[in-house]
This record gives C-alpha cells, structure tokens and sequence, in this order.
C-alpha cells in the first residue's frame, strides 16, 4: 500500500495473535489509547490477544505479510504461555527464534507476492510440526464455542461443554489463549456486529 501520506489508525481487540513481518518501513504502534503512551517502531512484530485498542502509524508506504493466527494455534508455534504474550507486542525472533528470521529472509526475497503466500504455505505448517507443544482438544472446542457465540456463552456453560472445571477451564485458557474466558468472551464480543 503506497499512501502518499502518513496514516494513522484505530485497531481494536480481534481475538486473533498477529505476526507481522514487513518488507518495507517499520510501523509506529501505540498500546493503548492513553495521551502519555509512548508509539514503538517494528520493523516485525508478534502480538498476542489485546483487551484495549492500539495505534499503528506508518509514513505512507507499508509492504509486508500480517499472519493471522487462532491463540491456540499460536501458543503451538511458540511452545510458551499466551499469558506472557497478552496486551503486548513482542520482536517474532525474541519468541520464534531463528524460525522467524529464515521466513523473513525468504520474504524479502521472493519474486512476487504468489511466491511469498506460497512460502508462507509450505512454511508454517512445518514449525507447528516442529515444537512439541499442542493446545489441549478441550481448549481448542471451548475457543471455538466461544467464537461460534460470539462471546456470548456463559463461562459456566463453557466450562460444562467442555468437560473441565471452570478453574481448571481458565488455567487452559491463560496458558493457550492468553486470556481467561470471560475476558476472551469480552474481546469476541468486540468483533461481534450488531443488529
């Protein structure tokens, strides 16, 4: 996307973790909405579940690939607890390691964007190979009942559906998602529209 122009823009919590890799200028992000938070550049970056709006601010021209990720999903690339990652954005290489430079390398310098889609195609399947660790079946059911209701369903129900204790539920979710369940279900609801 060439602007022209700077651009600033509003992004709200999605109940997705994103890994950004860019092929250009860094982007400017503001966590949060506060007057007195600071903007950071990223060149890459890694972003767990948010329960508040960001910023993101470039100079007008952004060339690169957001990999949108279910938080479950991710906590299997990354083999670490999605709690460390929330309400934060974090360089890919400091929890992806190596990984995340070789696709980035590969990116730059690939002939094209059907090249590039096709290398991301071929390579995040390998690193969820790659690391031992795997959402729980229970967890994976319960983030999509939860997605399906649009954070509407009730953490108890959830908890039933599921086959887990509540606590045993949110002890699930702050490891593999990133968030408890009923502040997943906020966040959901966010994307949710009405009428």
């Amino acid at each position: 996307m060439d602007l022209g122009h700077g651009r600033r823009r509003l992004e709200l919590p999605d109940g997705c973790v994103s890994l950004v890799l860019n092929l250009a200028d860094p982007v400017w992000v503001t966590l949060g909405t506060r007057q007195d938070a600071a903007a950071l550049p990223y060149t890459d970056l890694l972003s767990g579940l948010q329960t508040r709006p960001t910023f993101g601010e470039h100079a007008g021209r952004v060339e690169g690939v957001e990999v949108l990720l279910e938080p479950w999903a991710a906590f299997g690339f990354l083999s670490h607890p999605m709690s460390d990652l929330a309400d934060r954005m974090a360089d890919p290489r400091a929890l992806l390691g190596r990984r995340a430079d070789l696709l980035a390398e590969a990116l730059h310098e690939a002939d094209g964007w059907p090249t590039r889609f096709s290398l991301l195609d071929a390579t995040l399947p390998t690193w969820d190979e790659a690391t031992p660790a795997r959402a729980t079946e229970p967890l994976r059911n319960a983030w999509s009942e939860l997605v399906r209701s649009g954070g509407g369903l009730p953490v108890r129900e959830l908890a039933h559906r599921s086959g887990r204790s509540t606590r045993q539920l949110e002890y699930l979710f702050r490891e593999q998602i990133g968030l408890t369940p009923k502040t997943a279900a906020r966040v959901l609801r966010f994307r949710t529209p009405y009428g």
